[in-house]
């Protein structure tokens, strides 16, 4: 199966840099063995969208592939949004995730960068502590999220760039984290990872102003890759569009959470 959406192939490039993504013959099994609890990496992408039937068919094929998961995450490969046959996983306590997807060549500057704090790449245990404890503050009461979960995740994470397989920057207000991103890399493509800022440090620009820095670092190393990026609602899509990103394709995934099963 070859993903025809931008999404979905720097989905699995991400995903082949924390785990593994295995070919089927009509799927793709996604495993993150070192965070067994992350359920977009523990999953199936399927080539279309459900017809009739696929209902029960595909959770056989998840049973079969993850017999202990309380979860269920099916991605959907397309770029137009269709959801296909959706009732049956609605029914089933399916939540239908259906997301635009914004893309650039060339993202622009900020018109007003935040100067107060240190811009670049994470660099040693302090720094990668200091993540965890931003993305805690950010997450902190999410389904899902736990310090645990978080901790597991950033190790993995941080094995992954230091083998070189992506970059992990970061917004430094002396050793205290304040804002970080991640960037992973696939045949021309840049995909954005867990864009967060520590909610004590919001609208300061925090977020464009880290997202040009790691931007122009990747132009400068990789020849203006195609950046690609998820927003999670329309004030966060407008702190893109502000810097250029416009409208690529529409996502679709289906999820069903543990206290959902």
């Amino acid at each position: 199966m070859k993903a025809r959406s931008k999404a979905l192939s720097t989905t699995l490039a991400i995903q082949r840099c924390l785990g593994s993504v295995e070919e089927k013959d009509d799927y793709l099994v996604l495993r993150t063995t070192l965070v067994p609890d992350y359920w977009y990496g523990n999953c199936l992408a399927m080539p279309n969208p459900p017809e009739p039937g696929d209902s029960a068919a595909w959770s056989v094929l998840f049973n079969e592939e993850f017999p202990v998961a309380q979860h269920r995450v099916f991605l959907v490969d397309g770029t137009d949004g269709h959801a296909g046959d959706e009732a049956p996983f609605i029914a089933a306590g399916f939540e239908l995730n259906i997301h635009d997807v914004l893309s650039t060549r060339a993202p622009g500057k900020p018109e007003r960068m935040n100067t107060d704090f240190v811009y670049r790449p994470f660099d040693g245990d302090a720094d990668w502590r200091s993540g965890v404890e931003t993305s805690w503050a950010v997450n902190q009461g999410t389904h899902g999220y736990t310090k645990a979960y978080i901790e597991r995740s950033f190790a993995a994470l941080r094995m992954a760039v230091e083998r070189g397989l992506g970059s992990w920057w970061g917004a430094w207000d002396g050793e205290q984290n304040v804002g970080q991103m991640g960037l992973f890399y696939a045949d021309g493509l840049a995909r954005f990872k867990d864009v967060e800022t520590h909610p004590a440090y919001r609208r300061r620009g925090v977020c464009r102003t880290l997202l040009f820095h790691v931007c122009d670092a990747a132009s400068k190393d990789f020849g203006a890759p195609e950046f690609v990026i998820v927003p999670e609602d329309d004030d966060v899509r407008r702190i893109y569009e502000a810097l250029g990103f416009r409208f690529t394709e529409r996502m679709v995934d289906y999820c069903r959470s543990p206290l959902s099963v």
